[in-house]
């Protein structure tokens, strides 16, 4: 997967900069693959809910370009791990989606 920038985080997810406080953004080397990874803090945490439908967004669109273009790969999406806490928001599209989840959930505890 290719790091992201702010551009990049614009252009996906079309969350201004203003918004966020810090996130790492990783997507896949090819448009042909689904991987994902979002870790973002939210400024305010009153902007959780505008960054929350935004990423929603970015699920509804990702399932719908990979159902039609790629659907071996679209089970990846299905499968997608969401996750909100406090000001961070997660979104993960992998394999390994599901050691990307305990590894969030373990920084909180």
């Amino acid at each position: 997967m290719n790091q992201g920038d702010m551009t990049k985080l614009q252009k996906f997810y079309q969350i201004a900069p203003e918004q966020v406080e810090d996130f790492v953004l990783f997507t896949a080397s090819s448009n042909v693959k689904a991987d994902e990874l979002l870790v973002l803090k939210v400024k305010d945490i009153n902007q959780v809910d505008v960054v929350k439908e935004k990423v929603q967004k970015r699920i509804e669109a990702q399932t719908l370009k990979f159902r039609d273009y790629r659907p071996e790969a679209s089970h990846l999406v299905e499968k997608h791990v969401w996750r909100v806490k406090d000001q961070f928001i997660l979104f993960a599209v992998s394999e390994k989606s599901d050691q990307m989840e305990r590894a969030f959930e373990d920084f909180f505890q």
